[in-house]
């Protein structure tokens, strides 16, 4: 058992009613939004012991990922081996000021750069590297003339996408030592995602091809790392049985919810996240560093942000790799992974829970 001391008396009242919620549910639902990866390790662990449904609410452009897989890569890695970047769909303000979007569409005479799916970004990034834009049609589309192009079928094209521009596309794409998709997962579509994909997929059968998601918030990808470390699946996934069963369609926490399949949910965020609105729908104890309360939360404990109150690990957002959050004050407040521990703690105390 973790031996931890909560800095005051309410978060140790609140450990125990957490606890008391989990092990009394029948269907219990943790839902993590953004936590450091400490704090994703002890919401994989707490999952477990309570026989819950773990979800990540605050990940986008997961879903294709997780239902066909696909071939991923760390911003470090694409920067240093990509010869190739693709740019597809949207350029959104949080990917346009991303650190590591910034470096690979920086000016380089060895990376050729192909801005797809109405990928409009400021000129100025892409300097020096050799940039074409793939016609007028929608990133799907644009993804299927790719894929045909690069499998030498026929493919009727407009007239500004004829003759040089398709010799253009098969030359690069034949010639990439290291090719890499690069797009903001929360401004494309599913259908684009999967068409993406299965390019990567497809071109991986000569060469190296990744995807790279990026201009996500801080954290989001924390609980994504530890579950499949942990477990060896993606969120959202069940624990109520004797292995971890994933699947993202049945174990989504609103669909759980208004399915009726769950009576009990655990919010948890170590940020000022914006609250869903069916989190009010079941008896809800929250984990947050919001600084008001959760008018719904039966019980709310107060956390800390990694690299603020409490020093704490993250996936960097330059790397892709995990790092330390500077610790810029004295620690001030418990960490995510030390109240979800000490849930856990609480749980195997009391002998209640899936794995009690």
């Amino acid at each position: 058992m973790t031996i931890f001391d909560p800095k005051n008396s309410t978060a140790r009242h609140g450990i125990e009613k957490c606890a008391i919620l989990l092990g009394q549910s029948r269907a219990p639902i943790i839902v993590v939004n953004r936590v450091d990866l400490a704090g994703a390790a002890a919401a994989v662990t707490l999952a477990r012991q309570a026989g819950a449904v773990l979800d990540h609410t605050a990940e986008t452009g997961l879903a294709p990922a997780q239902e066909q897989g696909t071939l991923g890569t760390v911003p470090g890695e694409a920067h240093v081996r990509a010869d190739l970047v693709i740019i597809a769909g949207p350029v959104t303000d949080r990917l346009a000021e991303d650190t590591a979007f910034r470096r690979l569409a920086s000016p380089s005479s060895s990376r050729t750069v192909i801005r797809i799916g109405n990928a409009e970004i400021s000129e100025e990034l892409f300097a020096s590297a050799e940039s074409f834009t793939l016609g007028g049609q929608g990133l799907s589309e644009q993804l299927g003339i790719l894929s045909a192009i690069a499998q030498g079928r026929p493919v009727n094209l407009a007239d500004n996408l004829a003759g040089e521009a398709k010799r253009f596309f098969a030359e690069k794409l034949s010639n990439a030592k290291y090719g890499v998709f690069v797009f903001a997962p929360d401004a494309i579509d599913p259908l684009a995602q999967f068409a993406m994909m299965s390019l990567a997929n497809t071109l991986s059968a000569e060469t190296r091809w990744t995807v790279l998601p990026l201009g996500r918030p801080r954290g989001q990808a924390e609980l994504i790392r530890m579950s499949q470390a942990l477990s060896g699946l993606p969120p959202p996934l069940s624990f109520a049985g004797v292995r971890p069963v994933h699947d993202r369609l049945v174990y989504r926490a609103p669909d759980l919810i208004r399915r009726g399949e769950a009576d009990a949910i655990l919010w948890v965020s170590a940020c000022e996240e914006m609250l869903p609105d069916w989190i009010d729908d079941l008896p809800l104890a929250a984990v947050t560093a919001r600084p008001d309360a959760i008018p719904s939360a039966t019980t709310q404990i107060s956390i800390g942000k990694p690299g603020i109150d409490h020093a704490g690990l993250s996936e960097d957002d330059v790397t892709g790799f995990a790092t330390a959050d500077a610790q810029t004050s004295a620690v001030t407040k418990d960490s995510a992974a030390q109240i979800l521990g000490a849930i856990t703690d609480q749980l195997v105390a009391s002998q209640t829970g899936a794995a009690a």
